[in-house]
């Protein structure tokens, strides 16, 4: 089997991504599930592990945009740069602002849930300067690093810094073809969150956003694109071998993360997920590549970036309106559904049609006629 270049191919790259937006929208209603009336699901120990899966995350874009661009970044010219960058750009920011317009909304009409919020975050969080810096992503900029009206914008904020790095890491990675050399760069590169969250706070790895934020991005995401390039490497023979480390890995995952204080393996095992997944073989493949997983992967982005503050209004009004025991178990599986359905809107209204917008517009750009010469202009009848 050939090395393919696009998680068209790998559909259990994108299952992985929707199993992941599942584990972080679970793990936000476990730390509020005495408020929702859920409280045994607070005492599933691989659930309050959930807040891991946006590591998955950086893991997962590090390697999907070598796969993608790697050929594309043998070189670098301003016009590839300006290409990514608009791709990056309509990939996060329309529907990331639809949903902070849909926040704006709800915080306008319900100013009983603004002031609930208020008190109950981050104090600067609603304010002026953090809509905008959310608005535009950059609430992981620079300190102080609170302020956010939508809490899951902060990886974005992280992630986009290393879209900005991608293109001249990737131009050094594609000239490695030493194997030992890219396993030892992914070590490297995947326990750097480890070491900085040891050095900081003392553990081994934990779910700080704030200071943590760029750490586990930077670490995470170079992982990817050296695990990427190490993938490309692997001779076919090895597939078989290369999706059943992507077995082990999976396993390995929900032991850890089963544990009662993280290990500090879980960024190396993620990203030996991935790089197993690649190979397309073996029974994490196939239960990530299921229809559900992968149908999950498609509406990942907009479920991840809806369901945090429509957790906690839900939470605000079982508490605010002294909603009885039953009341509050109808209330789960309304928000379940309104969160699925609002990311299957938003995937189909705002998310799938950018992309093709951008395809269109650099496939016409590609495709039109070079400019005329003064001289051929003039030839012109």
């Amino acid at each position: 089997m050939a090395a393919r270049g696009s998680t068209r191919n790998i559909p259990s790259l994108t299952g992985v991504r929707g199993i992941a937006a599942l584990w972080v929208l679970v793990y936000h209603l476990q730390s509020f599930s005495h408020q929702l009336g859920i409280g045994a699901l607070g005492s599933v120990p691989l659930l309050r592990g959930g807040w891991a899966g946006v590591d998955l995350f950086f893991v997962l874009s590090g390697f999907v945009l070598m796969l993608t661009h790697e050929k594309q970044f043998r070189a670098l010219s301003w016009e590839k740069l300006g290409r990514f960058a608009a791709l990056r750009a309509l990939r996060i920011y329309p529907v990331s602002t639809a949903v902070l317009l849909m926040i704006l909304a709800l915080v306008t009409i319900d100013a009983a849930f603004r002031t609930w919020f208020a008190q109950a975050a981050v104090p600067t969080n609603l304010t002026a300067t953090a809509f905008v810096r959310t608005l535009f992503l950059a609430n992981r900029w620079w300190l102080p690093a609170d302020g956010d009206w939508n809490q899951p914008t902060w990886s974005l904020s992280a992630e986009l810094v290393g879209y900005v790095a991608f293109p001249f890491i990737a131009v050094v990675a594609t000239r490695i073809r030493n194997r030992p050399a890219l396993i030892a760069m992914a070590i490297v590169c995947l326990l750097f969150p480890v070491m900085v969250s040891f050095r900081m706070s003392g553990r081994l790895y934990d779910d700080d956003i704030f200071w943590g934020a760029l750490p586990r991005m930077i670490g995470s995401f170079c992982g990817g694109i050296v695990l990427c390039r190490l993938h490309r490497l692997t001779p076919d023979v090895w597939r078989t071998l290369q999706g059943r480390i992507a077995d082990l890995a999976l396993l390995l995952v929900v032991v850890d993360m089963a544990i009662p204080h993280a290990s500090g393996a879980a960024p190396l095992l993620f990203g030996l997920l991935v790089y197993g997944l690649a190979a397309g073989r073996g029974a994490a493949n196939a239960w990530f590549s299921t229809p559900f997983s992968v149908l999950l992967g498609r509406i990942s982005f907009p479920l991840y970036l809806v369901h945090v503050m429509f957790i906690l209004w839900l939470a605000y009004g079982l508490e605010y309106y002294h909603v009885p025991e039953w009341g509050r178990l109808l209330g789960v599986p309304l928000l379940l559904g309104f969160c699925f359905g609002s990311a299957w809107l938003l995937h189909i209204g705002i998310e799938r049609p950018a992309h093709g917008f951008a395809r269109a517009l650099f496939e016409r750009r590609q495709a039109a006629p070079p400019p005329l010469t003064r001289s051929e202009a003039q030839a012109q009848p």
